[in-house]
């Protein structure tokens, strides 16, 4: 128990932390706690020596025979428990976790002639009894043999985790992100930086609910990773390296291949009826009506000569010079990881046992289709100091310098990159995606044939903090950190085209009159060679027509037009205080102070088209965000009860424009030029919130325990949607931020149970309900002249997630570990209010009447699993058969709802509520693995190993963001040759007829099947130009019927049973390459530690 003086001291320490306002830190450290008794009577004893053997960390126990040890570093330990006139007693393999309390009793025998140290192994309990929450503490040794090597993977293997760090239907930018206990998230989206060393790993806790008050600027997952401790009388190392040779990430031909959409119907001289030089020359009026509508129209190059001084093989050859690229990958995908540790040399005993630990990663990804760049890099430098400057006082130093270099994923340069990641899931629409960016239309062939669609980008981001811990007691402590944290960005013009970005551009090839190429003289071509330029390569501002008619429109200007020299600076600082009161009570309090420093440039420079938008993003900001927070842990007979509460400051710093909805200055006439000068402002709002935080465990049995957590979670908005200031080409503000938004707030429950079932699984069953309020919608503001339209965020946006996870994890057993989790979700989303106010009453009402984005989403299921199973043999079996693992990684996810109406497709409830959510793509499946072996040396351990994703090479159909579709009447045919079910659109007339069948969107002719279609009509008789030997379904009569010699007649059944087996009926988007993404692919790796 505390002397009342201590009570005193404590609640002085505390009073002076709330007034100088420095923050509470992540918790990175466990406890250890228990009784020590007599063996022979049961009593409790006072006055016991309990110490982690390797440290100077320690405890004596209390009158009640109680002792406690805080700020233990997770890891496992040798924890003695020694007393005059007993025997000492050693336990080994103590477990300690993130945030949790191992308890360790000892049993002490008296000390007898010949009674030596009685030493025992702990088993750590499958239910751990102090979780108030769905939590898992992952060790490095539990993931070195999964087929994963990051971070990310590592986490999303979780229940309740998708790709992208969607976690229970929020996105990432509603996660929580430290490493050793530093913050480590992009100051610009909110969103974590990942990429930190694998080799680094000591542990990393993964938390979907129950966020206790410690943890602020967070709403759905929370990830705390701490890294190797170094150690002060030894080194040590751990090297991982991942190869994979260069190959294709899609199946079947490359965009430049004979059979692809833009090339095909321009350079197949293959003979035709008729056409003895083939389409390419001829035309694509040559091919049946059913095939032309699968390609461009083309009028071939014979018909196209007519009239022009070239020569049909001169148009010919300068198509096939457009389509050149050698679309051959070349980079390979790699891995390579390293960390290394130890005391410093020379000086490691004069400056308190001075160790560190330093590690780098490099990653390599090849792009689908290569640009400038042809692969996507990222370099990262991470490490610390640590000193042991006296006695109970540890200081550490830590630092992270990543550089990214790659390609902007977006063309307004808004800092997000091309990491060369395929979409995991079809539907997977995250911007950072080639696949899902190829979508942007006017530059999707500048980048697919040139390799100037996407501006080069440079990310570099870098932090530095130092964490000081003073140990008062082996009960209490406090902890000091400071941080600063950086990302700076540089997105820049692509490599010019010879000849320069304006103007004329350099002659590189002569065609001669029979399509042969020559080279220029002196930069010119003889008389009646066509000249041809280095286009589709190079970059262009200005605009440059190719020299022959193709379906590439213009080669110049509209692409590679990112920009952005953004620089943001994030300063934090924090004081945390714990202390163990008594054996029930341990409270812990903090405060918490973050200065962001905002210099946002970016936009499109496009100058060639100032009738384009060309948006642009010019604002400086310094937000301020400041927490208090109190905690208390209550600990009682195995039931916990987590209290806290939080309460967050948040000033964006400084003035605001003050406006009217409608007002002029927001109009060209005005604008960004004057915009300072005209619009008075105003001060901004300062917002202080308070949010409650409970969770409570209680223990059913010794095996089992329910759990429930309740908090309101809190975070500031991404800087953009509080502070941008958009303007276009002509000065007029196109969007500008809300500073006085208010916190977006999810108010979460969870109620859990967990099982401990024969001492080798673990059963965990979490229901969860998150209800979200004040997110941003952008609403739209038209003056009656349409002088002003601008958009502005405004906290109208709503929503609802509920759902449960179920996992059962075994981790335990010789032969066999694994575990399979399922999660079940329905997310529900709204808005309120419209999402356009028009000054124009007339057009206001109209849209009144048309609008359905104020109407609700209703809950979608959203199910989806994984299991793992690894398969070991022991190492005992000897060197050639011992230690040889076999992990296998399996994935299910039910496909994303959408709505066809008959003319497009979304992902989404559309703008008819009577057919919303009427489809729904394909289910996802994957299976991966890895197959290693294990070495023990005399030096320490190697792994080799096989990673192989998409073991069974499933071809899936990816959306892609509707990339996969090219032309007008591409998306629609391949939907209505879809054999969807019959009452897909309830009383709806979609417009067309269709088959009835089992169809749903992600289903596909079958690889090497010719197009065989097949046309719904409502009754073949009165079709007025049936196409001969083409496969009909008639509705009326519900049969298949073909045209042929004058007459209707029933299809040839085994035709038709082809057909259908195969569906072969099925008329595949023009982009296949961007349709059928990961393939199998295979890496080679090894692991070494010592």
């Amino acid at each position: 128990m505390f002397a009342m003086g201590q009570l005193r001291q404590l609640m002085f320490i505390g009073l002076v932390w709330i007034g100088v306002g420095i923050p509470g830190a992540w918790a990175q450290t466990g406890k250890i706690a228990g009784v020590v008794t007599d063996a022979e009577t049961g009593e409790p004893l006072p006055g016991v020596n309990v110490v982690i053997e390797g440290t100077t960390m320690g405890a004596t126990t209390d009158i009640e025979g109680y002792y406690v040890i805080l700020n233990v570093r997770p890891g496992t330990y040798r924890v003695r428990a020694s007393f005059v006139g007993y025997a000492p007693v050693v336990a080994e393999n103590v477990d300690v976790s993130i945030g949790l309390t191992t308890e360790l009793n000892f049993r002490l025998q008296p000390q007898a002639i010949g009674l030596e140290e009685v030493v025992v192994t702990v088993q750590r309990p499958v239910v751990q009894p102090d979780v108030s929450a769905s939590l898992a503490n992952i060790r490095a040794e539990q993931v070195e043999n999964l087929p994963v090597v990051s971070i990310a993977d590592v986490i999303g293997l979780q229940a309740g985790f998708e790709p992208g760090l969607t976690i229970r239907g929020a996105g990432g930018d509603q996660v929580a992100f430290a490493i050793d206990g530093m913050s480590l998230a992009d100051p610009r989206g909110n969103t974590p930086i990942l990429g930190v060393s694998f080799t680094a790993i000591e542990e990393v806790q993964v938390q979907t609910g129950g966020f206790n008050a410690e943890y602020g600027n967070v709403r759905s997952g929370l990830i705390n990773v701490v890294t190797k401790e170094p150690t002060t009388n030894r080194y040590f190392a751990d090297v991982l390296a991942r190869y994979s040779p260069p190959s294709r990430p899609y199946f079947g031909a490359t965009p430049g291949d004979l059979e692809s959409y833009f090339v095909k119907p321009f350079l197949d001289t293959t003979p035709l009826e008729g056409c003895p030089r083939g389409v390419a020359y001829c035309g694509t009026s040559v091919w049946p009506r059913w095939l032309q509508e699968e390609y461009p129209s083309h009028q071939g190059w014979d018909a196209l000569a007519g009239g022009t001084p070239w020569t049909p093989e001169q148009l010919y050859s300068a198509y096939q010079w457009l389509v050149r690229k050698d679309f051959t990958i070349r980079e390979p995908n790699y891995e390579f990881d390293g960390t290394i540790g130890g005391p410093v040399p020379l000086v490691s005993r004069y400056l308190g046992n001075l160790r560190f630990t330093a590690s780098y990663r490099q990653v390599q990804t090849a792009l689908m289709f290569p640009e400038q760049r042809p692969a996507y890099r990222d370099r990262l430098f991470q490490g610390k100091l640590i000193s042991d400057i006296a006695t109970g006082m540890k200081l550490s130093i830590d630092g992270l310098y990543r550089k990214q270099l790659g390609h902007a994923a977006h063309r307004d340069g808004r800092g997000t990159i091309l990491t060369g990641e395929m979409p995991r899931y079809p539907w997977d629409s995250r911007e950072d995606l080639m696949p899902v960016q190829m979508n942007i239309g006017f530059n999707i062939n500048m980048a697919l044939f040139g390799d100037w669609g996407f501006s080069p980008t440079n990310i570099t981001q870098s932090m530095i903090g130092a964490k000081f811990t003073h140990a008062l007691s082996p009960a209490t402590f406090y902890e000091v950190q400071l941080q600063r944290i950086e990302s700076d960005y540089f997105t820049f013009m692509p490599r010019p085209r010879k000849g320069g970005i304006t103007g004329p551009s350099a002659i590189v090839k002569c065609i001669r009159r029979d399509g042969s190429f020559a080279d220029p003289q002196n930069g010119q071509c003889a008389a009646g060679e066509l000249g041809v330029t280095e286009a589709p390569f190079g970059f262009k501002e200005s605009y440059e027509n190719a020299a022959t008619p193709t379906p590439f429109g213009l080669l110049g200007s509209q692409a590679g037009s990112a920009r952005d020299t953004s620089n943001i600076v994030r300063y934090a600082g924090r004081v945390d205080l714990t202390s163990q009161v008594n054996r029930v009570l341990q409270i812990k309090t903090g405060l918490e102070y973050i200065f962001s420093d905002y210099h946002i440039r970016h936009g499109v420079y496009d100058p060639a088209n100032p009738h384009h938008e060309n948006e642009k993003f010019r604002w400086d900001r310094t937000p301020v965000q400041a927490a208090y927070y109190a905690q208390a842990k209550l600990e009682f007979k195995g039931m916990i009860a987590n209290l806290g509460l939080r309460f967050d400051y948040f000033n964006p710093s400084g003035r605001w424009y003050d406006y009217t909805a409608f007002d002029r200055a927001l109009s060209a006439s005005i604008g960004i030029r004057r915009l300072d000068q005209v619009l008075p402002r105003k001060p901004v709002e300062k917002q202080l919130t308070v949010s409650p935080r409970l969770g409570v465990s209680f223990p059913i049995t010794e095996n089992s325990k329910l759990y429930f957590n309740y908090g309101h979670f809190r975070q500031m908005l991404t800087p953009q949607d509080l502070f941008r200031v958009e303007y276009i080409s002509n000065g007029a503000i196109f969007s500008i931020g809300n500073p006085n938004q208010p916190l977006p707030r999810t108010i979460a429950y969870e109620l859990g149970f967990e099982q401990n079932i024969a001492d080798q699984f673990l059963l965990r069953l979490a229901g969860f309900y998150r209800d979200l309020h004040y997110q941003p919608r952008e609403v739209e503001y038209i003056s009656v002249d349409d002088a002003v339209d601008y958009f502005r965020v405004e906290p109208l946006n709503y929503g609802d997630v509920r759902g449960f996870e179920l996992t059962v994890e075994k981790n335990r057993g010789r032969w066999i570990r694994g575990f399979v989790n399922y999660t079940y979700l329905a997310r529900k989303f709204g808005n309120f209010g419209y999402g356009q106010i028009n000054e124009n009453r007339a057009e206001f009402r109209q849209y009144l009447t048309t609008t359905t984005d104020h109407y609700p989403w209703a809950p979608v299921p959203e199910p989806f699993a994984r299991v793992n199973l690894e398969l070991i043999v022991p190492e005992d079996y000897g060197l050639l058969l011992g230690d040889w693992r076999l992990n296998l990684l399996g994935e299910w996810r039910a496909g994303a709802k959408g709505t066809w109406n008959g003319q497009n497709f979304e992902f989404g409830p559309g703008n008819d509520p009577e057919i919303a959510f009427n489809t729904g793509w394909k289910d996802y499946y994957n299976l991966d693995l890895r197959l290693s072996k294990n070495l023990q040396t005399s030096v320490g351990r190697v792994q080799f190993f096989v990673d192989v994703t998409n073991v069974l090479n499933l071809r899936r159909m990816y959306w892609s963001n509707g990339s996969i579709f090219e032309g007008p009447n591409d998306l629609t045919n391949y939907f209505r040759s879809l054999h969807l079910p019959g009452d897909i659109f309830g009383e709806k007339d979609p417009g067309y007829v269709w088959v009835p069948g089992k169809d749903k969107p992600g289903d596909y002719r079958k690889p090497g099947v010719a197009y065989d279609p097949i046309f719904a009509v409502l009754d073949v008789t009165q079709v007025t130009d049936p196409i001969p030997n083409v496969l009909y379904w008639d509705k009326k009569t519900g049969q298949y019927m073909t045209y042929a010699n004058g007459s209707w007649g029933p299809a040839d059944k085994r035709r038709v049973d082809y057909v259908l087996k195969n569906k072969a009926y099925i008329s595949m988007p023009s982009e296949s390459y961007l349709a059928f993404l990961n393939p199998r692919d295979v890496y080679f790796g090894v692991r070494i530690t010592f």
